[in-house]
This record gives structure tokens, C-alpha cells and sequence, in this order.
């Protein structure tokens, strides 16, 4: 698999840990979870960690695009990790269509993202 899914013990945020380019086969083990955590909470907060993030094949963009129309708006909070100008971009890309906060960290301040994910 290209990402992990880790539920985090500290209120309703859930960490994913992208490794290389997503698949289909990603979404159909995380978007579940996802959907659990929701369904949980009502909103939720995720650390999306891109460690050798490679894009998207166009099954896997086609999943999240159907799951960013669907459950956008139960998004409390997004940090988004990375260390490349292109993930930046992205995290400012995505802020309109996400109802929650969205921000970006440089690896180096996975902590902070991390600490910002989880204050009140």
C-alpha cells in the first residue's frame, strides 16, 4: 500500500502516511475509516503526512475527488506535511473546498502540525 492510516488516541484525528504515488486500492482502505470517524465524531481532523507523496493514477484521483464532493464539510482541521513547493500548493489549492481549516508544515515541523491539529 502507498499510505498507512493511523487513528491517533487524541480525540477524533486520524494520521495518513503517504509513501509514494496513491491508488484506487489506498482509497478503498482509508476512505472506510474515514467514513467510521465521521460517522464517530461528525467532524474530524487529519495529519496527512506526505513522505515521497508521487501524485495521484486516475483511479485513485477519481476516489478522491468523489470523497472531497461527499465529506468535505466534516473536516475540522487538516495539516498537511510535506516538503516539496508542489505540496504546499496543493494544501493552499484545496482550502476552498474543504469547510475546515486547512494548513501546511515543512517536514521539519511535524510537531507544530501535530500540536496545531490538536489545540482547541
Amino acid at each position: 500500500m502507498s499510505a498507512t492510516v493511523t487513528t491517533l488516541d487524541y480525540g477524533p484525528a486520524i494520521e495518513i502516511t503517504v509513501t509514494s504515488k496513491l491508488h484506487k486500492a489506498d482509497y478503498d482502505e482509508f476512505i472506510p475509516q474515514l467514513k467510521q470517524a465521521i460517522q464517530q465524531y461528525g467532524k474530524i481532523r487529519l495529519l496527512l503526512d506526505m513522505q515521497g507523496f508521487h501524485g495521484w493514477d486516475a483511479g485513485a484521483f477519481w476516489e478522491d475527488l468523489k470523497f472531497g464532493l461527499s465529506d468535505a464539510s466534516h473536516f475540522d482541521r487538516i495539516a498537511m506535511v510535506g516538503d516539496k513547493k508542489w505540496e504546499k500548493a496543493m494544501a493552499t489549492l484545496c482550502k476552498p473546498f474543504v469547510s475546515g481549516t486547512v494548513q501546511y508544515f515543512d517536514r521539519a515541523e511535524k510537531g507544530a502540525a501535530q500540536n496545531w491539529l490538536l489545540e482547541e
